[in-house]
């Protein structure tokens, strides 16, 4: 990027209240991370009120089961998947706090 470049988005940044658009580019990550972890959030407070139960305890449950539940293991996939994701997106977001 050329140097008139950031200029112009510095100076646009601080027109925003920002000190530099770095500044404005942490904060707006932030916010993005933190928008999409709420999603995942939501989904895993979902299947918890579905199944009335947390998802690792549920996961014990459902694998001492004799027969297969269709539903039931592609709820473990997507919740599984919901909670991996607020995991990583926490990471992200530490990343940049640092």
């Amino acid at each position: 990027m050329r140097a008139t470049q950031i200029e112009k988005l510095n100076e646009t940044a601080k027109s925003l209240g920002y000190s530099d658009v770095f500044t404005f580019a942490s904060n707006h990550l932030r916010f993005h991370l933190m928008s999409k972890m709420e999603g995942y959030k939501q989904e895993v407070k979902l299947f918890e009120k579905k199944y009335k139960s947390d998802y690792t305890s549920f996961l014990k449950k459902v694998r001492k089961l004799k027969k297969e539940d269709f539903e039931k293991e592609d709820d473990i996939m997507d919740w599984e998947w919901a909670v991996e994701s607020i995991n990583h997106l926490e990471k992200k977001l530490k990343s940049l706090q640092a």
